[in-house]
């Protein structure tokens, strides 16, 4: 017999443990090597690019494959990830695959995301909860070329860099488009927002489609591009503030495009179409654009919202706090004697109600019902001084502009009292695109009774957005949601539900 090898032989138990190991290694070498795939490809191969998915809050299981979806019922988690074959549409947070027929996602992101195509990757989540309308809102992405692909950055920023042609060309006499010429605003075609469709054509590489839409405040438009030949682009404009687009949709190859817009302010806005590779003069594409009127959700708290003249801002403060289940009433100012607010959970005060806190009358009228008081901008102040307020007399005003506060308790309630505001590392959270003009309350020694939601990044005794004592609150931006970005947006509601408690 062969000698048998000194040492204990390994038992059945120790060997499936080795067994285990062995493969749990294995399994973790797999799921790497998938990712650095992945990633890879992202950044090599046609076809994939960076996109928005979104899954139920607060987990973060997709519903559709790879491809995030919800029910306009479930709030939403966005994040940016790779996906492969997955195109999507950003309008505020409503994220949805090009070919879904209704929206997926409903809620109030205004977002503005500018890619620099060979920047340094950059990977950033976003949260928010929406209520159940489609919101309003700014929102942009840059197409990025097939070859390459470019994360969005976690920055918002005001003026969007969208890569679209140097001007329209001459459209040849043998171009079948009806509509021509329709190359520039001023030759855009009107549509009625019934949604009726029709077909047009591209028939050079610079031919643009321009179309005008008439719009209410608070009313949804849903522009739809389909049966596209090539790979055309929808873009939408208010021409009257910027060049810039407010939205688009850039889906791949021929998929459909869609743009869904709540307009905080009516008017003429303008769509475009485009080509982003390839034309063609014997299939035509099909637009289609439906103006809708805004199903708010039912409302949970009442506030009344005091304003002297300026009815179109007070108007997107209505929007934006009943999107965030407030029923709002707005009361002009030469109607406050007359109006009973007791039934009212909160007195919200506009900017430019300033010079009206003169009148005694008024200002007896409001304090008698004993109400909590979200007060705005130089206006807001002005009636704190006419209360009498032994914490305001002993402040200072400070007025200069901004778009930012930092934020000195991040688990402050109000940053979670409706929407959940996730506050950067560095404490600086920006409300507005861009600097606008702003109010803010200065004390050498802050008072005991104040709690302060945001002070001056610059200057530790300046504060913009502040509760002064129980009962009142201080926004010091007098600029309207239209001016908002997100976090601008779900702070002012967050404020509205935190001081009605």
């Amino acid at each position: 017999m062969p000698e048998q090898s000194p040492g204990k032989p390994l038992s059945i138990g120790h060997a499936h443990k080795i067994w285990a190991v062995v493969c749990n290694i294995a399994l973790i070498v797999v799921v790497i090597a998938v990712y650095l795939v992945i990633v890879g490809l992202g950044a090599t191969l046609p076809g994939i690019r960076s996109v928005v998915y979104a899954a139920p809050w607060p987990g973060d299981e997709a519903v559709e494959g790879s491809a995030g979806n919800r029910t306009s019922s479930a709030p939403s988690r966005v994040i940016f990830l790779p996906v492969v074959g997955k195109s999507f549409s950003l309008v505020g947070s409503n994220v949805f695959p090009s070919s879904t027929p209704t929206p997926l996602v409903i809620g109030t992101r205004e977002l503005t995301f500018t890619p620099k195509p060979g920047a340094d990757p950059t990977n950033t989540a976003t949260s928010t909860r929406p209520p159940t309308f489609t919101a309003t809102t700014t929102a942009t992405s840059t197409r990025v070329p097939s070859a390459t692909a470019t994360r969005l950055p976690a920055t918002a920023t005001a003026s969007p860099t969208v890569t679209t042609p140097a001007g329209p060309t001459a459209t040849p006499s043998d171009c079948p488009d009806p509509y021509e010429p329709d190359n520039t605003k001023d030759q855009a075609i009107f549509l009625p927002g019934n949604g009726i469709p029709i077909q047009s054509y591209i028939c050079t590489p610079g031919d643009l489609d321009y179309y005008k839409v008439n719009i209410q405040a608070g009313h949804i438009m849903t522009i739809e591009l389909a049966n596209l030949p090539e790979d055309y682009d929808l873009e939408l404009y208010d021409f009257r503030y910027s060049n810039d687009t407010i939205a688009y949709s850039q889906n791949g190859d021929k998929q459909s495009e869609r743009i869904i817009y709540l307009a905080l302010e009516g008017g003429t806005y303008y769509v475009r179409v485009l080509p982003y590779a390839g034309f063609s003069k014997t299939h035509s594409y099909t637009l289609q654009v439906m103006v809708t009127d805004v199903k708010f959700p039912k409302p949970l708290k009442t506030a009344a919202l005091i304003y002297k003249d300026n009815l179109a801002d007070a108007t997107q403060y209505e929007i934006l706090l009943r999107s965030s289940e407030f029923g709002v009433s707005l009361i002009q100012a030469n109607d406050l004697l007359t109006t009973d607010l007791r039934n009212f959970n909160l007195i919200i005060v506009a900017n430019d109600t300033g010079d009206l806190w003169r009148d005694a009358a008024l200002v007896a009228h409001l304090s008698a019902y004993r109400k909590p008081l979200l007060v705005m901008g130089d206006g807001g102040y002005q009636l704190l001084m006419a209360l009498g307020l032994q914490v305001v007399a002993s402040s200072d005003l400070q007025q200069d502009s901004d778009n930012q506060i930092e934020v000195l308790t991040p688990n402050l309630i109000v940053y979670r009292a409706y929407y959940p505001i996730t506050v950067p590392r560095d404490g600086v959270l920006r409300l507005y695109h861009d600097p606008v003009p702003r109010t803010a309350i200065t004390w050498s020694l802050l008072p005991t009774t104040a709690v302060v939601v945001g002070r001056d990044p610059q200057i530790p005794s300046s504060y913009p957005v502040i509760r002064i004592q129980d009962g009142v609150l201080f926004w010091g931006f007098p600029r309207p949601p239209r001016f908002m970005l997100a976090e601008g947006w779900e702070l002012f509601a967050n404020c509205a539900w935190w001081m009605q408690r």
